[in-house]
Formats: C-alpha cells, structure tokens, sequence
C-alpha cells in the first residue's frame, strides 16, 4: 500500500495534466455547440434548399437535423448524468426556468395534440441541458471573449456571402425582400437575430476593453450595424437599440468612469426616475415614431389582425392553453391558410406561420395565464439578478445579461421563441439566466465553507 501511495505521488504531474486535457476536451466541445447553435439555421436552408422548407424543418426537424442534433446535444447528456450532483447544484438558483418548463412538460397532459408536443418537449431539454453544459464550463467572463471571436468569424463568413451569387442576398419571391442582405442564413429572420446578439457581445468586448482593443469592438458594432439595417429585420434592430441602451444606462449608473463617475453621484436619483418616466412615455412615442421611419404601420406589417384572429380561438383555453408548442396546429387552426391570404396583404410577409409572433401571446395561447405567469416571474428574476450581479461584481462583462433581457423584452412584442429548441434567442437567454445563477452559487460557496 505504502508503495502504491508513493507510485501515485511520484506523478503528480501527470495527474494534474490529464485532468487539464479533460478540461481542454470539454470546452473544445461546448465550443462547438455554441457554434452550431449560431449554424443551426444555414444548415436548415442548406438542407431544405429554400426558406418555406427551412421553417417547416425549424419546427419539426428533418431525419438529418434531428440525428445531427442528437449527435450535438447529447454527449452533454452523459457527461451531465455522471456529474449529477454537480448539475443539481448549479439547477437550484434557475428554479423559475425550471418552474416554467415543468409546467409546459405537465401541458402536454392536455395539449391538443400531445404527441407533437412530447416531440418538441423533448427536444427542448436536450438542448436545455446542453446550453448548462455550456454555462458550466467556464464563467461568463471567461466565455465572453471565446464567444465574441466566434461572432466575428460568423460575421466574416456572412459579409463573404455577399460576394457569392444567389446566397449573400434576398431575390424576388413571395417570402423574401428583394436586395436585402440574409447573408448565409435562409432570411432576415434568421440573419437579424445573428447580428443583434453579436452585437451584444461585441459591444460588451467594447466597455469591458480599453484603449485600441475598445475601438476596434465599436468598429465591429458599426460594421455589423450596417449590415442589420440592409437585412431589413427591423425588429431586431429596435432590439439592438434597446439592449444596447440598457446596457450603456446600466454602465453609466451602476459603473460610472471619469467624469461619468461625477455626474452620476450627482444625478443617480434624477436618473433613475428619469428612466422611469421614459419606459412609461417616452419610449412608447419613440417606438412609434421609429415604426414610421422603418416603413411599418401600427398593425406591425398584419401582426395585430393575427393576434386579434389567435385571441378569438385561444380565448376558448384561458388558463391552461393548447399545451406546448400545439397551438399553431391544423387541429385549432385549419383555415389559417384561408387566412393569410389577406392577414398580411400588401406586405411580404405573407407565409404560413408556426407562430403568432409575439412571445407574449404565444405564452397564454400554448400554456395559458399560468404559464405566462411563469415566464413573467422568471423574466423578472432575470432582470433582478442581472443588476444585482452589475452592483457586486462591477465588471462591465456582466452587462451583457442588461443587454440580453432589453433585446428579448422588446423582440418579444413581435416575434416568438420563447421556448424553441435550438433557437439562437432563446439559447443567450437560458445561457444568461444560468450563468447568473451559477455565479451567484459559486460566490456563496467559499462563504459557506469559511
């Protein structure tokens, strides 16, 4: 025994190394899951050779897409299994997500059609459980520069599309703008969010950095601004901007430098009602206004017929909902086609939906007021922990969580992801709200130790 004890201790090194290679692997790992996910739809388009095809295999996924997935998502599973204990430790502050996703896995007891709802469920907690593998890997600090290179490769690929015939831009037809930039992702829908979030990350890069580092992030941020306001995605860009104000308010109250700093020990009271009163007044006229410059109309391109059109059939369900992911199905929704016909006429938008983008109405119409009461407590949560973590911590890497509840707060009002399985949104935001929660636990354990 007495040599077998020094036989261990003679190698230490070796130990040491291979657990570090182990590390190296797993992060190398979660690397490419972050990548797929930012890949997710061009494979889609890639795959289904159109933008109608993309959507359809969106929501219910190809035999390729989905083995692909699995081939993605589920080593996290094994790896997540035989660090069980780990994982129920780092579960514990996300409780509101999960409370919310326990209530949409007890929908699909009376959803509509439980079948399909089983289906998507289930691959919502595969990819939900690879987004905590990713959000266990390193500290949010630590991932913000990974992530933002990885931004920035996509962001070149992308601008080189725009040199390749018949990919980098829309042509003529009935779901695409003519001479808008979609780059390698089937349309602007999927193309916009790229950008917003990357913009997110860049411009974090940017107040985290200083000097030449900072301006060349800001220069990235124009370039990919550019690039979203010829998408044509203007939801995102109204995203952007919001995210990125919350994000630059947050900064100059919470972490004010130079004379920043004076004037907010001045003005942080008058500030913060200030704030106050611009989400309440202000805001709503500037959204108007900024709808009219963008070309769209208060019905937000046919958007408010359609909500007015799934009210009248979900009103029939208000406390439940149709159940997960089952509302938008021909059971409830046979003469939708009848219906988009002149939902949306005059506009481009003139496809069959899967949705009724809005995050909000899609919450009560799957999962019923319960559910949306769910996602508004968590939604609250995430903000509440989000400048808490900013006042604690003071590191401005941390402002991109701000950012990301400003975007999907404002994103939310007329498109819908909450919940989607592999979706780009909807990964930052489990990823965010994770992150917080895990930092939280690993700052409270020494203290509980000591």
């Amino acid at each position: 025994m007495t040599q077998m004890l020094s036989a261990n201790s003679a190698h230490p090194s070796a130990m040491v190394g291979s657990a570090r290679a182990h590390s190296n692997l797993e992060l190398r790992y979660a690397i490419g899951i972050v990548v797929y996910i930012l890949l997710y739809p061009a494979l889609l388009s890639a795959l289904a050779g159109n933008w109608a095809g993309a959507i359809e295999q969106r929501e219910e996924g190809s035999a390729i897409i989905q083995l692909l997935s699995i081939a993605v998502y589920g080593p996290a599973l094994f790896i997540m299994v035989a660090r069980f204990g780990e994982v129920i430790r780092y579960l514990r502050p996300a409780w509101p997500l999960l409370l919310l996703l326990l209530w949409a896995a007890a929908s699909i007891l009376w959803s509509v059609e439980p079948d399909a709802a089983l289906r998507r469920f289930f691959a919502l907690i595969l990819f939900s459980q690879a987004v905590l593998f990713v959000a266990m890997q390193q500290r949010h600090e630590q991932w913000l520069p990974i992530i933002a290179k990885i931004c920035l490769v996509v962001l070149v690929i992308n601008i080189i599309s725009l040199a390749i015939p018949g990919v980098g831009l829309n042509f003529v037809g009935k779901y695409a703008e003519s001479g808008s930039i979609r780059g390698i992702y089937p349309g602007k829908n999927y193309f916009g969010p790229v950008l917003a979030f990357s913009m997110l990350i860049f411009a974090t890069q940017a107040f985290a950095t200083q000097g030449a580092a900072r301006r060349r992030w800001a220069a990235v941020v124009l370039v990919s601004l550019v690039l979203l306001f010829f998408s044509n995605s203007r939801t995102t860009l109204i995203g952007f901007a919001g995210g990125f104000g919350a994000m630059w308010l947050t900064r100059f109250v919470v972490i004010p430098e130079g004379w920043q700093r004076h004037l907010t020990l001045q003005l942080r009271a008058g500030l913060s009602v200030f704030a106050l009163f611009g989400t309440i007044v202000v805001l709503p006229s500037l959204l108007i206004g900024l709808l009219t410059l963008l070309g769209r109309d208060l019905t937000l391109s046919g958007r408010t017929r359609l909500w007015d059109y799934a009210y009248a059939i979900g009103i029939d369900r208000p406390m439940m909902g149709a159940g997960y992911k089952t509302f938008w199905v021909d059971k409830l929704t046979a003469n939708l086609r009848d219906f988009h016909a002149h939902w949306s006429e005059g506009s481009a938008t003139m496809a069959m939906t899967a949705n009724g983008h809005n995050g909000y109405l899609d919450m009560w119409l799957e999962l019923g007021i319960v559910g949306l009461f769910c996602f508004l407590f968590a939604w609250f949560i995430f903000l509440a922990r989000s400048l808490r973590n900013i006042r604690q911590t003071r590191d401005p890497a941390n402002l991109f969580h701000v950012g990301i509840w400003a975007y999907y707060s404002i994103y939310s009002i007329t498109d819908s992801n909450i919940l989607t399985h592999s979706d780009l949104s909807w990964f930052f935001v489990t990823y965010g709200f994770l992150t917080l929660g895990i930092a939280s636990y690993r700052s409270r354990a020494p203290r509980l130790q000591s």
